[in-house]
């Protein structure tokens, strides 16, 4: 078994009317060892270091599936994604007076960022909810005003 191991680092992602709690990817390694060795060693490498997210993926060599997933941070926030996706874009959903929801914003994602826990700002008012779009699907959000 192959266990690859992703250090991520927390980043605030201004996206100019909303900003959201990403990471960017700062290591990335494949070794040859037992998944639950390397889950030790690198938790205990990195608890108490603020803003870091590990995932630790065990993927059998000849059939390349992932048998076991292990993902830590020591960021306390809500959970946006059960592992770290890597966004595309948000949707800004808005209501109207009537009650209404409409489509107010899309907002592009330029750089590899990804998603995991965290919280969603906006700058404008009348934002009902955010969808977060990844490459594992999209996940509709409620944000914090400011």
């Amino acid at each position: 078994m192959r266990v690859l191991v992703r250090v991520y680092r927390h980043v605030e992602a201004d996206l100019k009317q909303a900003v959201i709690d990403a990471f960017r990817i700062v290591e990335e390694e494949s070794v040859g060892r037992d998944f639950f060795d390397v889950v030790e060693e690198y938790t205990e490498r990195y608890k108490g270091t603020s803003g870091i997210l590990l995932e630790i993926i065990g993927v059998e060599e000849k059939s390349k599936e992932e048998k076991y997933l292990y993902a830590y941070t020591t960021l306390k926030a809500p959970l946006i994604f059960p592992r770290p996706a890597l966004l595309k874009r948000l949707w800004l959903i808005a209501r109207s007076g009537k009650g209404e929801l409409t489509l107010q914003r899309q907002l592009a994602v330029r750089e590899k960022l990804y998603v995991h826990v965290g919280r969603v700002r906006v700058s404008s008012d009348g934002v009902w909810a955010v969808i977060v779009e990844t490459d594992k699907g999209a996940r509709l959000v409620k944000p914090r005003q400011g």
